[in-house]
């Protein structure tokens, strides 16, 4: 007789781990990513205010190089295409800006959180056990 947990993972698989829900899955997780590129690049002087608060010049540079990146390295997580090293990137990225955060702020969490999950994609990718 299949365990309780055993019955509920094979009534989820066919909805979580194959590819639609697997994918939405994954924007969910690069939404924050997608939505900081887009409102850096219509509000490009935010943007370039951010890199002078956090002392990187020269900050226009920095300010595209971010949005590129993060838009970029997003399209590949969602593609399957390099996967891994987009998500360990994207990760980077989140921890940074968790520890740039007010410690242990719910900023500091939510960050923290969003690097967890990358890591995780970037774990499953290399191990080769998506369907994509």
């Amino acid at each position: 007789m299949a365990s309780l947990n055993e019955r509920l993972k094979s009534a989820a698989e066919p909805i979580i781990a194959h590819h639609p829900g697997r994918w939405f899955a994954l924007l969910a997780l690069c939404a924050p990513f997608i939505h900081g590129s887009i409102a850096r690049y219509f509000d490009f002087n935010s943007a370039v205010a951010e890199m002078e608060r956090h002392r990187l010049f020269p900050a226009a540079p920095y300010a595209a190089a971010s949005i590129f990146l993060w838009m970029t390295l997003s399209l590949l997580v969602l593609s399957g295409f390099l996967r891994w090293i987009a998500a360990l990137v994207l990760a980077l990225f989140a921890l940074s800006a968790a520890f740039a955060a007010p410690s242990l702020s719910e900023a500091f969490f939510g960050q923290v959180a969003i690097a967890g999950g990358l890591l995780l994609v970037a774990w499953e990718d290399l191990r080769g056990s998506n369907d994509d």
